[in-house]
């Protein structure tokens, strides 16, 4: 075969194209590589997702997720978890002095706070939140404008606050870090910055309201028209006050011990004669003192085996018993005027005659007194004598340290920071401030700060033994002021100025929610 007709023919192969065993080898080259991409891609994004879940199970997307956005700010489901625990401090408190049916020992998903609409407590918890936080927002971003700046007595708050921080978690057998103790207590998103952030725009916000308000000042006719409008509430009524109880008797119990079980019939026959028993005595002790007002009320008490009995008890109008309230607030009422009431209170079925003694203006002037408590035994316990006799050594070692010092109410303020067992005022120099005739403190505590003939800058000892940490008190008066109706009309007078110049100031505040808020 010539060159010519050789290449010719490798022409013709090559014009045919490849054979089907070249194709089918080609075929599967290419599915192979196909498979490696795909393989290489797959790969990676089921990387991406496993890091991906891993981080979000850390809580990071959610934590940085916008929950709500105020006047243009965006805050997450931490800023939000701050107020939240702030309103439920609030309901937990108020659910303490029976002002709530909110339970602390249930979840707040789990309680329902407004059966109409079916919202849950922790629904109405994340919107009250909500409002906390804008209202924060908007007086921050107010007082600003105004050139407000932060005291050092605010900047010493938050300097002191973060250190309690400190001490509260590390002093906690529970937690083994600060960050630990903060999602702890705030929720799963909160860190150290997120809570020094809302905090500091708390301490600002509050000092910045508390400077407003204790700015405002209210002329005595303002303060006497109050008065004249609120009277009934704010007043001293002296009242003397028989209760006689009936309520249905305990179960009985056979010669074995067992509770003999009674008839609805049975018990309702033994309530009405309960009922009718208690009546006949509130109507024996209302004709006794018709006859004779002036005979010995305690004995009067006695021979009727009355349930309760004050004589001359002195409170305000805004705590006298509904059932008698209008009677009393009458303005024709006088002395030695009589009324019987019934009420009945969770199954107790009360009948009360009631004596009207006096009503007048109180005019006796609150007190600040500065003290330091030396406590006897732990809280709770009762001290044994001998406790008592340290306690009150200690307490006399304390007054003549001040004494042999400056003497002055700033160090007597320092020597309670250090020695008080009064956890509540220790902080604060000892400071209890405003005590009047009505406040609830131990009597010996009350009696000693509002004697006629105390004078500011007086000291002494006072026992405790009423209170749930007992021991010695060292006195000091620091101040006398306005009476309580005074104090009265001014508080509830503040607090209408004080709401006037907060709306003002958040009326206009635009709040829009954000997909974060279903993390709070």
């Amino acid at each position: 075969m010539s060159a010519s007709r050789e290449k010719k023919g490798r022409q013709d192969l090559s014009a045919q194209g490849p054979s089907e065993k070249n194709m089918k080898q080609q075929r599967e080259e290419q599915a192979a590589k196909r498979s490696r991409i795909l393989y290489t891609i797959l790969g990676a994004v089921f990387a991406v997702a496993a890091i991906a879940l891993l981080v979000y199970n850390t809580g990071f997307f959610q934590g940085r997720a916008t929950a709500v956005t105020i006047d243009g700010q965006k805050f997450t489901a931490a800023d939000l978890e701050f107020h939240y625990q702030m309103v439920y401090n609030q309901e937990y408190i108020n659910s303490l002095y029976g002002q709530s049916n909110f339970n602390y020992a249930q979840s707040p998903e789990e309680q329902i706070y407004d059966e109409l609409n079916m919202t849950t407590w922790h629904a109405h918890f994340v919107d009250e939140a909500q409002k906390s936080l804008a209202q924060h927002v908007a007086l921050e971003n107010a007082a600003k404008a105004e050139g407000y700046t932060l005291s050092e007595e605010g900047q010493q708050t938050l300097t002191d606050t973060l250190a309690g921080l400190e001490d509260q978690w590390r002093g906690s057998l529970n937690y083994t870090s600060r960050a630990g103790y903060l999602k702890a207590v705030y929720g799963p998103y909160m860190t150290y910055d997120v809570y020094k952030t809302n905090l500091e725009r708390s301490i600002y916000v509050e000092a910045y309201t508390s400077d407003y308000v204790n700015g405002l000042e209210f002329s005595q006719e303002e303060q006497e028209s109050y008065y004249k409008e609120h009277a009934d509430e704010l007043d001293a009524f002296t009242l003397t006050q028989f209760v006689f109880q009936a309520s249905l008797p305990a179960a009985e119990t056979d010669a074995d011990g067992n509770t003999i079980e009674r008839t609805e019939e049975e018990e309702a026959q033994l309530l009405e004669q309960a009922k009718q028993e208690a009546k006949a005595n509130a109507d024996a002790v209302y004709a006794a003192l018709q006859a004779n007002p002036s005979q010995n009320l305690e004995s009067l008490s006695q021979q009727y085996s009355a349930y309760s009995f004050l004589q001359d008890d002195v409170r305000l109008g805004s705590s006298v018993n509904d059932a008698y309230q209008e009677w009393a607030y009458d303005s024709a009422r006088k002395s030695g005027d009589l009324y019987q009431a019934e009420y009945e209170s969770f199954g107790t079925y009360n009948y009360c005659v009631v004596r009207f003694e006096d009503r007048q203006r109180d005019e006796t002037p609150s007190a600040d007194v500065r003290h330091i408590l030396v406590a006897a035994a732990e809280s709770g316990q009762t001290p044994t004598q001998e406790q008592f006799d340290e306690a009150k050594a200690k307490a006399q070692e304390l007054l003549d340290q001040w004494k042999t010092g400056e003497a002055t109410e700033d160090s007597f303020a320092e020597l309670a920071r250090e020695n008080s067992a009064d956890t509540g005022s220790a902080s604060n120099g000892g400071l209890i401030s405003a005590i009047t005739p009505y406040s609830n403190y131990v009597d010996t505590f009350t009696d000693w700060a509002l004697d006629p003939a105390r004078k500011v800058g007086d000291t002494e000892l006072v026992q405790n033994t009423g209170s749930s940490v007992q021991g010695w008190h060292v006195m000091y008066l620091a101040a006398q002021g306005d009476p309580y109706w005074m104090l009265e009309a001014q508080y509830y007078l503040s607090s209408e100025a004080e709401k006037a110049w907060m709306d003002e100031r958040t009326e206009n505040v635009k709040t829009e929610p954000g997909s974060g808020l279903k993390y709070v």
